[in-house]
């Protein structure tokens, strides 16, 4: 009885002390809501208006496919902040806690009434949903880039100096608010070259 007593406080210290991202990542998040989050976090409301939400598909998608892992694995990977992975104390922690019943998140800012934004959270959500219907490798077909990509950053000057120190190439998407780009190993592996 003291050993069950004692299992049982030791379960509940582990669960407790667990990092909230860690106890998020193990409960079932949908790829759309996942998709969603990481386009409101990188681009706000309008991120499928603006082109981010289709180019960071792309990014998503095809990495996704090119590791052999789901979607909802590279997403995460990618985005462990925005996706619920890692936890996050910043001013758009709320962004984890958007679900798709578009209940208030608990992290929401107190002077923003929810009920503006929700309507907003569902069009994205729709969207997001809509866009996982499309496929990866016909990412051409569809995407607003002019080639291929991989990765994305803020237009910020210290997000571009890193890209240009770790040889990322600029991919033009058009009127995107955040820089996407093309890694130079992922493009001759992909057209075969050594």
């Amino acid at each position: 009885m003291r050993r069950t007593i004692q299992a049982g406080l030791l379960v509940s210290l582990v669960f407790l002390c667990t990092e909230p991202g860690a106890h998020a990542q193990r409960r079932h998040v949908p790829d759309h809501v996942l998709l969603a989050r990481i386009c409101v976090s990188e681009a706000g409301w309008q991120c499928w208006d603006s082109g981010d939400g289709l180019a960071i598909y792309e990014v998503l998608s095809t990495g996704a496919a090119r590791y052999g892992v789901p979607f909802a694995t590279y997403a995460r990977r990618y985005a462990p902040r925005a996706t619920g992975v890692r936890h996050s104390q910043g001013r758009t922690s709320w962004v984890a806690q958007l679900q798709a019943s578009g209940v208030r998140p608990v992290a929401w800012p107190s002077t923003s009434p929810w009920h503006l934004y929700r309507p907003q959270w569902f069009d994205v959500l729709e969207t997001a949903e809509d866009v996982l219907s499309l496929d990866g490798s016909r990412a051409r077909e569809w995407s607003p880039c002019a080639s291929e990509v991989h990765d994305w950053a803020s237009s910020s000057e210290p997000s571009r100096q890193r890209a240009s120190r770790l040889g990322l190439i600029p991919v033009n998407c058009g009127t995107t608010l955040n820089r996407f780009y093309a890694r130079p190993s992922v493009i001759r592996t992909t057209r075969g070259e050594e």
